[in-house]
Parts: structure tokens; sequence; C-alpha cells
């Protein structure tokens, strides 16, 4: 309403430094809010505030429920992490085991291992610490 207000006014101010744009009107020149005018302004007003308000709740409800969703996802991701983590301990124990029992036979030590695994690194092109490529079925 204020601003309505505002600009009633601001528009008087204009019609006294110029005369000729003057409006004939109920009231004479300038504007003047009528009641079934201001009763529109209030009521789109009302309309605004109140309707950003629920849109704001809206938009906080939205946002309660994706951060359940994503609650939700962290905790699947966590279980498949911690099982990932398992497999992982399991195959590093088993590949040692292997390995230990490869050296009491005396049929590899430390140092050919090291040369196979810098050889299969290779295999991909790169040597990186990593197996880019698949063991060979056969």
């Amino acid at each position: 309403v204020a601003l309505a207000v505002r600009a009633v006014e601001q528009v008087n101010e204009e019609i006294a430094h110029d005369p000729a744009s003057a409006r004939l009107g109920p009231g004479g020149p300038g504007l003047s809010l009528s009641a079934e005018y201001a009763g529109r302004v209030m009521s789109d007003l009302f309309i605004h505030l109140f309707d950003s308000a629920y849109r704001q709740r809206n938009d906080i409800e939205t946002l309660r429920l994706d951060a359940e969703v994503d609650a939700d996802n962290i905790s699947h991701l966590r279980r498949r992490l911690d099982l990932t983590e398992a497999r992982l301990d399991r195959a590093e124990l088993v590949i040692e085991a292997m390995f230990v029992y490869l050296e009491n036979q005396e049929l590899m030590n430390r140092d050919t291992l090291a040369m196979l695994i810098r050889e299969v690194d290779g295999l991909d092109g790169k040597v990186d610490g990593r197996a880019g490529v698949k063991p060979t079925e056969g």
C-alpha cells in the first residue's frame, strides 16, 4: 500500500510541475486512491505475502524430504563401503597367506614377487601401481 500511495504522490508531483499533463477524473486533476483500488492493492499484497509464505513452507518441506533421501543414500553407501572394505581386508589376508605358503615352499621370494608385480602392472602400457587389464582366462 505504501508503494501505491508513493506512486500516486509521485504522479501528483509530476502534474504539479506540468499542469498540461493533468487528467480529469473523479477528484479533479491528479490521482486519488479509491477505496476499491486500495482494497485490491491490499488484497494483492496479502496474497503475495501468504503465497510467499506458502511457497517457503513448501520449499522447506521439499528440502526436508530431500535431506531424508540423502541420509538414506548416505547410509546405503556407508554399508556398501563397509562391505567392500571387509572384502578387501579378506582378499589381502588370503593373498598374504598364499605368498607365505609359496615362500615357505621356496617357490617364490619377495624380490621375485616384486618383479612379477611390475611386469603385470605394465601389461596395460603404464606402470602405475594399478591393474589396468583383467587377468587372462585359461
